[in-house]
């Protein structure tokens, strides 16, 4: 039989913002700033991509509500935008003003990690593009409170 009901995979980034795990890079980050008035992380090395927890909502809203979305599809949902941990680092500190450390580098063993996904289809498809920048999601986090 067919069917008309549309299976749509949704692959997200580091995903940060009100709600996010304390296991995440950003969640550690936010939770040492907390406790411990300063941020060390294990490298400053690995390249990541960070989206907004309200892009991603307006990206998912995007996707339920537009007519274009293929029957099968995958869309990438991020800013596309490579940061490595250590400027993450740096600009947590210089945004929040408390200090960060040497990061606790252990024997690099692999290549540096780089996860950055494409999200042409996505802006391409929806006209949806990410909103929030690095800058203003981290502070938004601390100006509530730090709470995650």
């Amino acid at each position: 039989r067919s069917s008309s009901c549309k299976i749509v995979v949704v692959r997200l980034s580091n995903v940060y913002g009100p709600g996010c795990s304390e296991g995440s890079v950003i969640g550690t980050i936010v939770k040492q700033a907390n406790e411990l008035g300063s941020i060390q992380v294990r490298s400053f090395r690995p390249i990541r991509d960070f989206i907004h927890v309200r892009d991603v909502a307006k990206a998912l809203l995007c996707i339920a509500s537009c007519k274009e979305v293929e029957k099968y599809s995958i869309y990438n949902i991020s800013s596309a935008y490579p940061m490595s941990i250590g400027d993450l680092v740096r600009k947590a500190s210089a945004l929040w003003s408390i200090p960060y450390k040497a990061p606790i580098e252990l024997e690099k063993k692999d290549k540096d990690s780089c996860l950055v996904l494409d999200n042409s289809k996505a802006r391409d498809t929806l006209s949806w593009l990410p909103q929030v920048p690095i800058d203003a999601g981290l502070l938004d986090i601390m100006q509530g409170g730090g709470k995650l």
